[in-house]
């Protein structure tokens, strides 16, 4: 039992390292994703907000996906493509 335990926690451990290096790519991502939004135009800025709109909209009519799912990335892809930022 007590072997059984020690490997759920090794799992665990491991699990939680995996999801650290996650959210630092997520992260490092975001930033990049955020600098190239920055140095485009107004005009460009909104015809690539315009194709990912489509290809969300698209995956919507995709009966397997999870509509809960599509709202938030929807969210996170606003946040990144078509919130001001401002300029250093």
């Amino acid at each position: 039992m007590k072997a059984l335990i020690a490997e759920l926690l090794v799992k665990l451990a491991e699990n939680d390292v995996a999801s650290k290096e996650t959210l630092i790519q997520v992260e490092a991502l975001q930033i990049a994703v955020t600098a190239l939004m920055n140095a485009l135009d107004a005009q460009t800025r909104a015809t690539i907000s315009k194709q990912v709109n489509k290809a969300l909209d698209l995956a919507s009519e995709d009966s397997g996906t999870n509509p809960d799912d599509l709202i938030k990335l929807r969210a996170c892809l606003y946040e990144l493509i078509d919130q001001p930022r401002i300029d250093p």
